[in-house]
């Protein structure tokens, strides 16, 4: 059975086949985003999403945190969009990932008792990552006159909003998507 092991402020996944989860917790944290660039993480205050936004790799080390998190259930899926079971591993002790015996310890015991908050108490969940970058658009994404784009984009994880370049400048325009109104096409504003 696959596994996501967290704790500690790490969050991995031992797996064959899983491209992408959605995660349901309790905390709040900050994530910094370990995955490769192959997949993408959008949260909010209750759910972590981790999916590809290009070519479909499996899914190894997913993201690094600090703050307080408790998974409370998690939903994995493969390439063909079927519900892989997950078994959750809490990396809570120290000791539970110490292949050793009890006499060879050097830790202090208080070095070995670790609860679900890692470093600083947080207030709302965020991610360090703002962008999704580097993805390329073959059309489909039009600026605001009309004129469609094709090329490389990206897009704000906290608006939404598409814009022009692989990654954020200060020369990145808006781009929009056309939408279908009253059978007419329209530039959505």
């Amino acid at each position: 059975m696959d596994k996501l092991y967290y704790g500690s402020g790490s969050c991995t996944i031992e797996t064959s086949q899983i491209v992408a989860l959605r995660i349901s917790y309790r905390g709040s944290i900050e994530i910094d985003d370990k995955t490769e660039g192959s997949h993408s993480i959008m949260s909010n205050n209750k759910m972590i999403i981790i999916f590809p936004i290009s070519e479909i790799n499996v899914l190894s080390e997913l993201f690094e945190y600090s703050g307080e998190f408790r998974i409370l259930s998690v939903v994995a899926s493969d390439s063909a969009s079927n519900k892989v079971p997950v078994q959750i591993k809490k990396q809570m002790h120290y000791s539970e990932m110490l292949d050793t015996n009890a006499e060879d310890l050097t830790l202090r015991t208080e070095e070995l008792n670790v609860g679900y908050r890692y470093k600083n108490k947080i207030k709302k969940t965020s991610i360090k990552q703002k962008t999704i970058d580097n993805l390329h658009s073959k059309g489909g994404l039009y600026y605001y006159d009309g004129t469609e784009y094709r090329g490389s984009y990206h897009i704000h994880k906290e608006t939404g909003q598409a814009m022009t370049g692989a990654t954020h400048t200060q020369d990145s325009v808006n781009l929009q998507v056309k939408k279908l109104k009253d059978k007419k096409w329209r530039i959505n504003k």
